[in-house]
Formats: structure tokens, sequence, C-alpha cells
């Protein structure tokens, strides 16, 4: 499935807040996402992958997806993510390792999530990595460069500083280590 969104790092959590009142609240979640990587992949070798795979908890839930990252030259453009539900994450964080995969990083996140008829609206807190608006196009169907231009101008009319990163919250955590 096409994941057309932008991220943008945020620097007052009580001003963001406040403007996303206006729009349909989800709740708050606690999500453990653990990143692995395959050394023998071209596309998931470090220093820099493109693809990854991902195990996520999420209130007692388990995933598992496989994301590919869109390039233009090095500019990320969107990611193709597929997913599915997993009922024991520990038999399958096995099954990867003895399959060769490495264990990446290891993102611990509190998401504020909301709704609109066109987008999902989050605000993580992640730790030891900031705070940041995640807002993804539901359905997104079409030019991604002008679903990205009306994500923007939406960001921009919540009337909050932001600062839009071109990589996602692993090569942030990586780039950290």
């Amino acid at each position: 499935m096409k994941e057309v969104e932008i991220l943008v790092q945020v620097f007052d959590k009580k001003k963001v807040l406040a403007s996303l009142k206006q729009f349909k609240f989800l709740g708050i979640k606690k999500t453990k996402d653990v990143y692995f990587y395959d050394p023998l992949s071209k596309d998931m070798n470090l220093p820099s992958p493109t693809a990854w795979l991902r195990l996520r908890t999420k209130e007692k839930k388990h995933f598992l997806a496989y994301k590919k990252d869109v390039c233009r030259g090095k500019k990320w453009i969107y990611s193709d993510e597929y997913e599915i539900a997993i009922s024991d994450v520990s038999a399958m964080e096995n099954i990867l390792k003895h399959m060769g995969f490495k264990k990446l990083i290891i993102l611990n996140n509190k998401k504020h999530t909301y709704l609109t008829k066109e987008y999902e609206i989050v605000f993580e807190e992640v730790k030891g990595l900031g705070t940041f608006l995640e807002v993804e196009k539901l359905h997104a169907k079409g030019n991604v460069e002008k679903i990205k231009k009306e994500i923007r101008a939406f960001i921009s009319n919540l009337g909050i500083k932001a600062k839009e990163l071109n990589v996602g919250k692993p090569e942030l955590m990586l780039r950290k280590k």
C-alpha cells in the first residue's frame, strides 16, 4: 500500500495538542517498534537502508511490516508498506534472527492519534529522539508531489512551529548512534 505522509519535528507540545483538538481524537497508545535489516540485501543494508522489517507492539497487539522507501535520487518520496498481524512477537523475532536478519534499532513511542476525512494525524513523543507530527493521506491515490503539497498546506494551517524532515524516525535514530 502506498503510504504518502509528511513527518515534521515539532517544538511546543502544548501548542501542537491544542491545535489538534479540532479533529476527532482516537486516543493515546504506546508502541514499541523494533527494526531489522538483512546484511545480505542491498536495499536493507547499512549505512542507509531503503527497506526495513518492523515488529510493532501496540496495546498487546503485534504486527510485522515490510516497508520499502521510494526515492528520487537521495530524496525520500513515499513508502510502500505491507503489514500483517502476528500472534507471537517473540517467535517472530526468533524466526527473523534465524533467517539472518539483524536487529537495528528500537523506537518507543507515545502516539496521540487524530483523524479527519482526509488525514490521519499522529503527534508522537519518541523516547530519545523528540516530538514529531506525522500527517498521512488516507487512501492516497494520484500524484504524490501534489498530495504532499496538500499535506504541507494542512500542517501550515495548524499554526505550529514545525520543521519538515525528509527522513523517517528510524533514519533519525540511526544518525544519533
